[in-house]
């Protein structure tokens, strides 16, 4: 999760100084870093949106936005105090609602109940796959980037198509799997 109002270092100099050498460090490998997000279908309450996801095998929790709870207009179930250890051993804690919503995949094949806190803001917002080259040869590789060609330009967002509304933390990443894996199914 990312907490962008936490700072850590006091002397400005040096956050500066660590920003330009990252920028840099980054530009000789590659123009963009892009993690594991997908295009998702989510509904409650009879509304049904389709927004950005991160999955995050670091969170043991998944969230939601408040923006797309809002939007959705989902029910809090009820509100959590939770301490999140963050990276550097820095702990917050917070009240947050918990969500019921579906989740489901963009040809409907998979679906499934899921809750979710709430969060602010889930993580800056994250770049798409626009070069068509790499698209062409991840697909030629059995790779099926979700919703660059379908559905990108319909998910809820504030400000930015890019934005990130659902993270899908550890927990829900292995009954994903587990639900679409023929390999695990006997062992539930």
């Amino acid at each position: 999760m990312c907490f962008s109002n936490i700072n850590l270092v006091e002397n400005k100099g040096t956050i500066k100084d660590v920003t330009e050498n990252k920028v840099l460090t980054n530009r000789s490998c590659s123009d963009e870093v892009h993690l594991q997000t997908l295009i998702v279908g989510i509904s409650g309450k009879g509304l049904k949106g389709y927004v950005r996801a991160l999955f995050d095998t670091g969170s043991q929790n998944t969230y939601i936005s408040k923006y797309a709870a809002k939007m959705l207009k989902l029910e809090n179930l009820r509100t959590e105090k939770i301490k999140h250890g963050l990276f550097g051993g820095v702990e917050m804690t917070g009240n947050y609602n918990r969500y019921r919503l579906s989740l489901s995949s963009l040809d409907n094949k998979f679906d499934c109940q899921i809750e979710a806190l709430d969060q602010t803001k889930i993580c800056s917002s994250l770049p798409m796959i626009k070069n068509e080259k790499c698209i062409k040869v991840l697909e030629s590789k059995g790779i099926n980037i979700s919703g660059v060609r379908q559905h990108g330009d319909h998910c809820l967002f504030e400000e930015n198509p890019e934005e990130i509304h659902l993270l899908l933390g550890a927990a829900l990443l292995r009954v994903c799997l587990l639900k679409e894996s023929n390999i695990f199914r006997n062992m539930r």
